[in-house]
C-alpha cells in the first residue's frame, strides 16, 4: 500500500511538471489564449446515504485551442471535514480531506458581450486521507487514491478587459477503497486573461 502510495505521488508529481512545463510553453506562444484561475467551494458528499461537506479552494490555468475549445490543468483541495466524538472512556476527532490534480477539456459558448457560459470534462486524479485520534493519540488510519471522471459547468462574468467572475458547479463520484462518494461542488472565484 505504501509503495503504491508513493508511486501514485511520484506519477502525479511527474504529470504536475510536464504540465506545468508544456503550459508555459504555449502560454508563451500567444498571450491572448492563456488564462488562470482561482475558487472557493463548497462540496457537498453523499457517502454510503451520510451527508457531509467542507470547505477548500482550487487554482488552475487554461489554455484556448480555439474561441471556444480549452484544455485546464487545476490543483484542488475540497477541504477537510472533522467530527468530534465522546465515549465512556475519553474523547475523539474524526478528520477526512480529499485533494488533487484535476486535468480537463472546457468548452465555452459567449451568448453576450458580457457572459460566458461554460462545460468542462476531465480526469481527478485524487488522494484521500482519514484520521481518527482518540485521547491525543492517533487511533486509526486510512490512505487511498485514484482517478475518476468529472463533469462541471459555469458561468463566466467579464468584470475588465482581463477580470471576470466565476460561478461553476462540479458533479464527482469517486470510490475510496469499495465506498462510492459522491460530491456536489458549487465555487465563486476568478479568472485573469493574460495580454
Amino acid at each position: 500500500m505504501h509503495q503504491r502510495k508513493h508511486t501514485i505521488k511520484t506519477f502525479l508529481s511527474l504529470l504536475a511538471f510536464i504540465g506545468l512545463t508544456y503550459s508555459s510553453m504555449l502560454f508563451s506562444a500567444v498571450a491572448d489564449e492563456k488564462y488562470a484561475f482561482v475558487d472557493i467551494g463548497n462540496s457537498s458528499y453523499e457517502i454510503e446515504s451520510e451527508s457531509v461537506s467542507a470547505t477548500g479552494w482550487r487554482i488552475g490555468a487554461g489554455y484556448f485551442f480555439n474561441e471556444s475549445l480549452s484544455f485546464e490543468a487545476m490543483w484542488i483541495s475540497q477541504g477537510e471535514k472533522s467530527e468530534s466524538y465522546v465515549d465512556g472512556e475519553g474523547s475523539g476527532k474524526e478528520t477526512i480531506s480529499l485533494e488533487g490534480i484535476q486535468l480537463a477539456i472546457s468548452g465555452t459558448k459567449t451568448f453576450t458581450n458580457s457572459l460566458d457560459v461554460f462545460a468542462r470534462v476531465g480526469l481527478y486524479f485524487w488522494e484521500a486521507s482519514y484520521r481518527d485520534v482518540y485521547n491525543g493519540s492517533l487511533w486509526a488510519s486510512a490512505d487511498d487514491d485514484g482517478n475518476d471522471i468529472f463533469f462541471g459547468a459555469g458561468v463566466r462574468y467579464p468584470m475588465t478587459n482581463a477580470l471576470s467572475a466565476i460561478f461553476s458547479y462540479d458533479i464527482i463520484s469517486i470510490d475510496i477503497e469499495g465506498i462510492s462518494a459522491d460530491a456536489n461542488r458549487w465555487a465563486l472565484g476568478a479568472s485573469y486573461n493574460f495580454q
